[in-house]
């Protein structure tokens, strides 16, 4: 209970007693009415029947409204009668007034003395302004849910004119506009005000019914200046509500309207509509959506977008995708040669599947710049998760599709790990960086991957790896986890196939030039700065020697175990411990 709004249930009891304490001393009101001819038990019997009838009609009101609500309303949601503090104090006064008249009846046989004459005029005033306070709060609970019911009409009603009322496509329609239709702005109005009052009940229906009869105008899609008109009507109805969800601080409506488009995209893929269509949404996630969570403040609901943005890309590449055979421009950055033209429409829509992925990247560079290292992690964390399925789990892919859009998002995870790094959100890159060791190793081991993706990966990986260890933060403890151990471990996976395949023989050889880039980078004069991490990449280089030495396919006076050995040997002896003081003692 709160007790600065509630209070009035304190106030009426403390009046009470302030007048039972004090009235036997002070005279506070002549008896201006003959109280005195009254029977006390009559009297407050009275008062206390009639409150309980009003009361007993007032909770009547209330339960017919919240049953009526939910017929309205999906499922179990239905309205709350009890977020108004009108409706809610005068709950409170019933209570209040319901126990200091019983608590009257029962102590005073006699209006004989100031105290008993006080009180039966205050009860009496307060059962006067409870009679008088009752009809507004009678009002305000049936309007609340005659509003609703008009809203939610509303919003089952509306047509294309409704949405091209507000759509910058308005004009280039070919049918001519005859009548303005306002029902779009005027359930804009309306959600606002259900944002500031903080009743997502009752904008969470009026926005799903809107985007019910959205979806029903557009049927399958087809037509794309239709779906222009509908999706950015849309996208302005959003955009301006968020503003609103904005001030309010309220990130319930931001989850809102992340469902929403998780429900545009699925219905698009079960229909295997062409998502080009869907430019106005995707225009509206690339430009405004950071805007507007920058504004917020806060990352609430972008736990809801990833899930969303995952359910969306899996449901459009099930059903929804094209085949890699009618994708020629993909197949042009595997192989060379003259190909047979395919439809326009296949390569954009693979582009537009790309798409979706692509909004984990905006979500991780909200995450950087609210500083949520939480959701930074778990974007990486789905990141990965995501490659997993469509190199492990999804069919219908052909390997070069697996590829693209597995180097696709891991460099654009590898990307927001840098930015981060460089913007403070991170000291170092060990939890900056999650390495995909594990995942690379399996995509090695399959052999399904072209070499190209893989190449891109480690070598983007690798880059930007040097450049955190030239700002000193690469975390590079050996013995433990760490960013330099996990991606060596790509390297270690792959020693066991040294010979037998060479996409393994050449991710070892680059990562073996990585540790020794490493160790030139800092003996060149780096040594006192960077004697940890010096000693950090001889055990790196022992680790490749140990596990080489270990398989028979590996012997010490050939190459490459022989070349790994003579460099080991070429490491100096640096010691790591720091010498204390300034001046030293002469002997």
């Amino acid at each position: 209970m709160s007790y600065k709004k509630n209070y009035l249930l304190f106030l009426l009891v403390f009046i009470y007693f302030l007048i039972a304490i004090t009235a036997d001393y002070i005279n506070i009101l002549p008896d201006f009415v003959n109280i005195q001819r009254f029977e006390p038990k009559e009297y407050f019997g009275l008062i206390l029947s009639s409150i309980s009838s009003i009361f007993g009609v007032l909770m009547a009101v209330i339960i017919l409204t919240i049953e009526f609500s939910k017929e309205r309303l999906n499922k179990n949601k239905y309205i709350d009668s009890l977020d108004n503090q009108l409706i809610i104090n005068s709950i409170y006064f019933s209570i209040s007034l319901i126990a200091l008249s019983f608590f009257a009846y029962v102590n005073i046989s006699k209006f004989d003395n100031s105290k008993s004459i006080t009180i039966g005029y205050y009860i009496g005033l307060m059962f006067l302004i409870y009679i008088y306070s009752i009809f507004p709060v009678i009002k305000k609970i049936v309007g609340k849910s005659s509003q609703i019911k008009e809203n939610i009409e509303l919003a089952n009603s509306i047509t294309l004119e409704s949405f091209k009322a507000v759509s910058k496509y308005r004009y280039n329609y070919d049918k001519q506009i005859t009548e303005i239709d306002d029902s779009l702005k005027l359930l804009k109005k309306e959600i606002d005000k259900y944002i500031l009052n903080n009743d997502f009940t009752s904008y969470e229906k009026i926005n799903r019914d809107i985007l019910k009869n959205a979806l029903k105008i557009i049927e399958d899609g087809d037509d794309r200046e239709i779906c222009d008109i509908i999706f950015d009507a849309l996208t302005w109805l959003w955009r301006e509500n968020s503003k609103t969800a904005i001030r309010a601080n309220d990130s319930q409506y931001f989850d809102l309207m992340w469902n929403s488009i998780k429900e545009i995209y699925i219905y698009f893929s079960e229909k295997s509509s062409n998502l080009l269509h869907l430019q106005e949404l995707h225009l509206f996630l690339s430009l405004d959506l950071k805007k507007l969570y920058l504004k917020l403040g806060n990352t609430i609901s972008l736990t809801t977008a990833l899930d969303c943005i995952e359910i969306s890309f899996n449901s459009n590449v099930y059903r929804n995708c094209p085949n890699q055979e009618d994708l020629k421009d993909l197949i042009r950055l595997y192989e060379k040669g003259e190909f047979k033209e395919t439809a326009f429409y296949d390569s954009m829509q693979w582009d537009s599947i790309n798409d979706i992925i692509g909004y984990l990247n905006i979500v991780g560079e909200i995450a950087i710049e609210l500083s949520d290292k939480d959701l930074f992690e778990e974007c990486n964390r789905r990141t990965i998760s995501i490659c997993s399925n469509i190199n492990f789990h999804i069919q219908k892919l052909g390997n070069y599709q697996k590829g693209y859009l597995t180097w696709s998002l891991l460099l654009s995870s590898f990307n927001d790990s840098n930015n981060a790094l460089k913007k403070g959100l991170y000291e170092t890159t060990l939890d900056c960086f999650d390495i995909p060791n594990y995942f690379i190793g399996r995509l090695i081991e399959n052999k399904d991957t072209n070499e190209r993706d893989i190449r891109i990966i480690i070598i983007t990986l690798g880059n930007y790896l040097i450049n955190a260890f030239r700002e000193k933060k690469l975390y590079t403890n050996y013995e433990y986890s760490s960013t330099l151990k996990d991606f060596c471990l790509i390297g270690i996976h792959s020693i066991k196939n040294y010979h037998k395949n060479s996409l393994d023989k050449k991710t070892v050889d680059y990562i073996f030039m990585f540790l020794k880039y490493l160790k030139n980078y800092i003996e060149d004069e780096k040594l006192n700065e960077f004697s940890n991490e010096y000693n950090d990449v001889k055990r790196a280089v022992s680790h490749f020697i140990n596990v080489a030495t270990s398989l028979n396919d590996f012997k010490e006076d050939k190459k490459p175990l022989k070349k790994w050995i003579e460099l080991h040997n070429d490491f100096k002896e640096v010691s790591t411990e720091k010498e204390f003081g300034f001046i030293k003692w002469k002997i």
